[in-house]
């Protein structure tokens, strides 16, 4: 579907990301067609994360040392809408919030990482819990924890060798 859209020169908004970083060329096959596609990964969009990005990719931590990402989501709001979260083709928190959690860790990192592993806590579609481990070849550890819970919690925490910077809430400032 994403090639005839491109192809018919209709610009796309993706919830998800559908390819692999480095795959989006075999679903699209110009850099034209490319421009028409927007991957919803809006969280590098808000000012704090912003700010954060810019305080770790300028030097201002020394070399980054640990990242931690805390992302819990109530979901029953949404199921009101829609319960497709809760299906188990959906791919649970993981897929919902992993990828979030992935691209920003990529972002402010500037790389991708050597290895990922992951372990999963519960198996109730409504209180899902995955904690990801991401291993960067500069020696960088990622740390997420991604929920699905009654009580939201957003984090991020980024440390490097000469100081650290913390969000406790992303509608305020780090």
């Amino acid at each position: 579907l994403w090639n005839i859209a491109a192809r018919a020169g209709l610009p796309v908004f993706m919830e998800k990301p559908f390819a692999l970083r480095g795959q989006l060329r075999q679903a699209a096959a110009s850099a034209q067609e490319q421009r028409l596609l927007m991957l919803d990964l809006n969280r590098r969009f808000w000012p704090p994360y912003q700010s954060i990005r810019r305080s770790a990719r300028e030097g201002r931590l020394g070399e980054l040392k640990q990242v931690e990402v805390c992302l819990h989501v109530d979901i029953r709001p949404w199921c009101l809408v829609t319960s497709h979260r809760l299906l188990p083709s959906e791919g649970g928190v993981l897929y919902d919030l992993g990828s979030q959690a992935i691209d920003l860790a990529c972002w402010i990192a500037g790389s991708e990482p050597r290895d990922v592993s992951v372990s999963s806590e519960g198996n109730h579609p409504t209180r899902d819990r995955v904690r990801l481990r991401l291993r960067y070849p500069s020696g960088l550890n990622v740390d997420c924890d991604l929920a699905y819970s009654p009580l939201p919690v957003e984090r991020l925490v980024v440390r490097g060798e000469r100081g650290e910077v913390r969000m406790t809430n992303p509608n305020m400032a780090p």
